[in-house]
């Protein structure tokens, strides 16, 4: 499948699973009219729920359905602590600061270091 709809059956997945279960119905109902008794169709079909996770692992990409769950939680998260939350994104905004501010310094020693004139030279 494609990228785009993995990540739009990602993003729909009560839609994907209500169509897996409609095709899933389709299917032992029309091994049912083709005259097969209704409880042997659905034991040779196997578990729906079970067929269900198989179809659905197929059409979604698991790690995309993950980080999205971990970026809806991390929200809810976010949302329920305001304060923490301030207090983390301002302690990581001033880390991240620190860290460029440290490596920018760093950079101008080197880049000073390299254009300093040689001793017989200057």
């Amino acid at each position: 499948m494609s990228l785009w709809s993995c990540l739009s059956n990602s993003l729909h997945s009560e839609r994907l699973n209500r169509e897996i279960d409609e095709e899933l119905q389709l299917h032992i109902e029309e091994a049912i009219t083709s005259g097969r008794d209704p409880n042997e169709a659905r034991r040779t079909f196997g578990s729906i729920l079970r067929q269900r996770e198989v179809s659905h692992r197929i059409r979604v990409a698991g790690w995309l359905e993950s980080i999205l769950a971990d970026v809806r939680f991390g929200w809810r998260q976010l949302c329920r602590n305001k304060i923490a939350s301030v207090a983390a994104m301002l302690s990581l905004a001033l880390l991240v600061r620190m860290s460029c501010w440290d490596g920018a310094i760093g950079q101008d020693r080197i880049s000073c270091e390299c254009l300093a004139a040689p001793d017989g030279l200057g």
